[in-house]
C-alpha cells in the first residue's frame, strides 16, 4: 500500500479512537457528546476488510519484539481478578 494510504488509515483509526473516547467520557459523565454537524458520520470512516487487513499488517510491522522472554503475568492477574469477584459475590 502506498505511504499515503497508510497515513490515511492511521488518521481514520485515530479519528475513530478519539470519537470512542469522547463517547465513553460522555456516558461516564452521563452526558452525550456534542453534535458536531460539520463532521462526517462515523460510518464514512470505517475501514473495508482490505483496508483493515492492510492496517493490521502496517501496525504489526511497526512493532518490535524485545529480546529475551517476558514474565507471564496473566495467571497472577487472573487469580487476583478471581479473588475480587469471589469477594464481591
Amino acid at each position: 500500500m502506498p505511504r499515503e494510504g497508510a497515513q490515511r488509515l492511521k488518521a481514520n483509526a485515530a479519528t475513530i479512537l478519539r470519537r470512542v473516547r469522547n463517547w465513553r467520557t460522555g456516558f461516564r459523565d452521563n452526558v452525550l457528546p456534542p453534535d458536531n454537524a460539520d463532521e462526517q458520520p462515523l460510518r464514512s470512516e470505517l475501514l473495508s476488510a482490505d483496508q483493515m487487513e492492510q492496517y493490521g499488517k502496517t501496525l504489526a510491522g511497526s512493532h518490535r519484539l524485545a529480546p529475551g522472554r517476558a514474565g507471564n503475568k496473566l495467571l497472577a492477574r487472573l487469580a487476583a481478578n478471581e479473588g475480587v469477584l469471589i469477594g464481591v459475590s
